[in-house]
C-alpha cells in the first residue's frame, strides 16, 4: 500500500493525518479561527469535524451552499437545510455533510489563504486522517467553449511558473503548487464517463480581473486590442488552457500542509472571443453543477459512509 508523504510519522496502516508545519500551534492553550468563528477547544472540533476526508471549496457562498444541499439531498431523504458553522462571522460559510466541508474562498488568493490556512488548523485540531481538498470553481477558457471542465494537470502565476511567490519578512518565497497526478487522472477519466466536455489542462492563476487578465471591457485601458490578441494567443501557444485567480494559491498551500488537491473549473466565456459572459444564468447554473457532478462520482468511488 502506498502511503502519501505527511510532516507527521505515518500510522501503521498508513493514514495520513491532518497536519500543519509551524509546532507552535501545538503548544497554543485556545486557538481562536477568527474567520470562520470557530474557538479550540471551546468548540468541540473532534467530535463536529474529526470525521472530515473530503473538503471543497470555491468562490462563491451561495454555491458551496447549493453544493452542500445536493450533498444533503445524496445522503438523507429529507434533504434537511445543512448548518453553516460559520455562521457568526460573515465572510466565509462552512458546512459538513456527512464527511465532507464545503467552504467558499472569496475572490482571490488573499481571500483563498486566509480561510484555507484556518480550515487546515481546524482540521489538525480535530484529529483528521486521510483529508483531500477540491477547488470546484468557474473560469475563463482559452480557446475552448464555455460549459468545459478543465482538470488542472499544471497550475501557474502570470509568469507561468508552477509556484506562489508570497512576500514574507521583506523577502520573496517561493512556494511549489504542483496537482496530485493520481487524483486528476481519476478525475479525468470520470468526466469522461459521465459524457461532459473536458479536458486536462494548465490553468493560469491571476492577481486581478480585469487588467490582469487582459480584459478590454474595465475601467482601465492600458494596452491595445492588438496587444492584448497577441497576448492570449501567446498564453493559448504555451499550453495555457482557463484562466481565474485562486489556483495557484490553492495549490501551494495544500502541497506546504501535504494534503492532496485537485482543481475542477468549468468555463463560462472563450477568452478568444470576448470579455463578457453572455451566456444566459440558467445555462451558467447547469454548468456550475459539472465540477461537483465529477466530485460526486470520485466520492462515491471512495466508498464514504
Amino acid at each position: 500500500m502506498n502511503c502519501y508523504h505527511t510532516v507527521l510519522k505515518s500510522t501503521s496502516n498508513c493514514k495520513r493525518m491532518a497536519t500543519i508545519p509551524n509546532q507552535r500551534i501545538k503548544q497554543m492553550k485556545d486557538d481562536h479561527l477568527f474567520h470562520i468563528g470557530i474557538n479550540v477547544p471551546k468548540d468541540d472540533v473532534s467530535k463536529l469535524f474529526g470525521d472530515v476526508k473530503f473538503v471543497c471549496m470555491g468562490g462563491s457562498a451561495k454555491r458551496m451552499a447549493a453544493y452542500a444541499r445536493l450533498m444533503e439531498e445524496r445522503l438523507t431523504a429529507e434533504g434537511q437545510e445543512p448548518y453553516n458553522y460559520a455562521q457568526s462571522t460573515d465572510r466565509y460559510v462552512l458546512y459538513k455533510v456527512g464527511q465532507v466541508l464545503f467552504v467558499n474562498h472569496g475572490i482571490g488568493i488573499p481571500s483563498l489563504s486566509t480561510v484555507l490556512q484556518e480550515i487546515g488548523k481546524l482540521l489538525f485540531h480535530a484529529g483528521c486522517s486521510d483529508v483531500t481538498f477540491f477547488r470546484l470553481g468557474t473560469s475563463g477558457g482559452i480557446g475552448l467553449d464555455p460549459g468545459t471542465v478543465i482538470i488542472s494537470e499544471k497550475v501557474v502565476n502570470w509568469e507561468l511558473q508552477q509556484q506562489w511567490n508570497l512576500p514574507v519578512l521583506g523577502k520573496m518565497v517561493h512556494n511549489p503548487a504542483v496537482p496530485n497526478k493520481e487524483i486528476y487522472s481519476k478525475l479525468k477519466a470520470i468526466a469522461d464517463s459521465l459524457s461532459l466536455p473536458n479536458c486536462l489542462g494548465t490553468t493560469m492563476c491571476c492577481d486581478d480581473f480585469y487588467e490582469g487578465q487582459g480584459r478590454l471591457d474595465g475601467p482601465f485601458s492600458s494596452f491595445s486590442d492588438e496587444d492584448r490578441d497577441a497576448y492570449l494567443q501567446h498564453l493559448q501557444d504555451k499550453g495555457v488552457t482557463n484562466m481565474e485567480m485562486e489556483s495557484v494559491g490553492f495549490v501551494a498551500l495544500c502541497n506546504k500542509m501535504n494534503i492532496p488537491c485537485a482543481v475542477i473549473c468549468v468555463t463560462v466565456v472563450d477568452r478568444l472571443k470576448g470579455d463578457q459572459i453572455t451566456a444566459d444564468h440558467d445555462h451558467i447554473l447547469q454548468w456550475e453543477k459539472r465540477p461537483i457532478q465529477i466530485f460526486f462520482e470520485y466520492m462515491k468511488k471512495h466508498h464514504l459512509k
